[in-house]
């Protein structure tokens, strides 16, 4: 071995030694760190010191994010009712307003339109009365002229027809029924009186020997007619007596022309009915009739076969 590497050995080995030491030294620095560390570790992580801190930090960030969320949402459902509330007082506002418009337009119209139907139909109205009442007063005019010219034929009609209808049922009575009980009633109560008499005269001397009072028959004969005891033969003898005067009267016409003779008579004339046309011939037999008007009963036959008003005792 070469002299200067015998000199390096030892001076090596120290150094190497020292390095050894060295190393050792470190190693067990390193090893207590590591093991400082381990512990740290454990004590740290092991015992929840940091997981209950990462924990704790991670809860309460979550915390403060729900809360923050929290305070955004009720912040915004605040907003949005705050909004809804605003916009329904608007629009309620609107709507009052609206109809409020709208009523006091509708009411408006209807005021005009009530208006101008009222004047509408007071316009008609009056012009309706004012047409009503000139119509009424020219209708009445009219119908009162109308009324008078019917009131003056209907007059002059009942003046000459109403005693010739009187002449027609009496004569019908008695020359083509032959019956007295229909003709009496037709005859005024002075003229059955007359015939009454007439015939009681005939037989005067059989009604006093039978203590008959001849004023209360003849009285009682002219009242009540068909309904008298002496009835039958009264009516028989009176029935004769008018067909003596003619057998076919009943088959004649009366007169057109009547001839007045006093306040309320007439007379009114049967003749034959003529056989062509409506003319009568002058020189046609003529039975006349007097007939008399009262206001209770009409026209009644005042005097057959005469022109003057019979009298009691003068057949």
């Amino acid at each position: 071995m070469l002299p200067e590497l015998a000199v390096l050995v030892p001076v090596l080995t120290t150094v190497i030694g020292w390095i050894t030491k060295f190393t050792d030294i470190l190693t067990k620095a390193v090893n207590w760190v590591v093991d400082k560390f381990k512990e740290m570790f454990d004590i740290l992580l092991g015992h929840s010191i940091i997981p209950d801190l990462v924990n704790g930090i991670v809860h309460w960030f979550t915390s403060l994010w729900d809360k923050t969320k929290k305070i955004f949402t009720d912040l915004m459902n605040g907003v949005v009712s705050i909004w809804n509330s605003l916009w329904k007082s608007v629009r309620d506002r609107w709507n009052s307003f609206w109809s409020g418009l709208s009523g006091a337009v509708t009411g408006a119209w209807k005021w005009v339109r009530d208006s101008v139907s009222s004047l509408r139909t007071s316009v008609t109205n009056a012009w309706n009365g004012l047409w009503s009442g000139v119509s009424d007063k020219v209708t009445s005019i009219f119908s009162t002229i109308r009324g008078k010219v019917g009131d003056f034929k209907n007059s002059l009609t009942s003046t000459f027809s109403a005693p010739a209808l009187t002449v027609q049922g009496f004569v019908k009575a008695v020359w083509r029924d032959r019956s007295m009980a229909e003709a009496w009633p037709l005859m005024e109560y002075p003229l059955r009186l007359f015939w009454a008499d007439l015939w009681l005269r005939s037989c005067l001397a059989d009604m006093k020997a039978a203590s008959f009072d001849p004023d209360e028959v003849i009285a009682d004969l002219a009242a009540a007619g068909p309904e008298h005891v002496m009835w039958p033969e009264f009516a028989e003898s009176l029935m004769v007596t008018f067909l003596g005067w003619s057998q076919d009267v009943h088959e004649g016409v009366p007169t057109l022309r009547q001839e007045v003779v006093g306040l309320d008579l007439v007379v009114v004339g049967m003749v034959p009915q003529p056989a062509e046309g409506t003319a009568v011939p002058e020189d046609s037999p003529l039975l006349p009739f007097l007939m008399r008007y009262s206001a209770e009963a009409g026209w009644l036959v005042a005097n057959a076969g005469g022109t003057v008003l019979p009298e009691l005792g003068h057949a």
